[in-house]
């Protein structure tokens, strides 16, 4: 169990932390499965070398200096090594100075993210070719890549590139119908439109652009009384009969 949280927290922790002693600093399954895994994260690694209240004084120095010089070997570069202990009375200060630092300086995070990016791409090292890579892309994949997403769009290629519709002139008043007007310029007069496919668009009305200019003959037709009704006018039938007038109201009796 608890291997299985060291596993876990190793690979989202912002500073890793190894405490070691005396006796155990050259442990192997430490340095095998921890140390030189993560050898390229040095900066957001630090080496604490506890219950050095047991060592004289000039044993500590030995002991780190050959605590350093196995951790170079395994390839973390420039360790950070704090040595503590529990029973003396300034024996975590070096240490709590340490974390001060690191929290103030606002970098971990940042070293750490750097660190994990350049272990994922030394899985790519054996892929890297002698001459770089090229920059752009020739005509001819370019035609390529572009049948295959015509393909998988399952759309007809076009025979000219297409381009975005300009912005229209404001539609001007007119006593007449409305003009046919492009569906990518919207309900305009496209006077000044200089797109190629809306001036097309707007040269060959079609019967659902002339849609409003019915529409408005219908309406005005309902709205005039002398006006025959619109299905005699479109087909040519015979007028129907006319109403007869309505009955005036009766006058009541004083």
């Amino acid at each position: 169990m608890h291997r299985a949280e060291v596993d876990r927290f190793v690979t989202i922790a912002d500073l890793l932390v190894w405490v070691v002693d005396p006796q155990k600093y050259a442990d192997a399954a430490l340095h095998r499965n921890y140390i030189v895994p993560f050898a390229r994260h040095a900066g957001v690694t630090l080496i604490v070398l506890n219950q050095v209240d047991r060592l004289a004084p000039h044993e500590i120095d030995d002991c780190v200096a050959d605590l350093r010089r196995l951790l170079e070997a395994e390839g973390l570069a420039d360790p950070r090594i704090v040595t503590t202990s529990a029973v003396a009375e300034d024996g975590v200060h070096g240490f709590r100075d340490t974390l001060v630092d690191t929290v103030a300086a606002r970098r971990a995070r940042t070293e750490r993210l750097s660190a994990d990016v350049d272990r994922a791409a030394e899985r790519f090292t054996g892929y890297r070719l002698d001459a770089e890579p090229p920059v752009t892309v020739d005509d001819g994949r370019k035609a390529e890549l572009l049948q295959a997403l015509t393909d998988a769009a399952g759309a007809p290629p076009s025979p000219r590139p297409w381009r975005a519709p300009t912005s229209c002139a404001p539609p001007t008043s007119s006593a007449g119908p409305s003009p046919p007007w492009s569906p990518g310029c919207g309900p305009t007069r496209c006077a000044g439109c200089a797109s190629p496919s809306c001036a097309r668009s707007c040269a060959t009305p079609s019967p659902a652009r002339s849609a409003p200019s019915r529409a408005t003959s219908t309406t005005r037709s309902r709205v005039s009384p002398r006006a025959s009704p619109p299905s005699s006018r479109r087909t040519g039938a015979a007028p129907s009969a006319p109403r007869p007038a309505p009955t005036p109201p009766r006058s009541r009796r004083p």
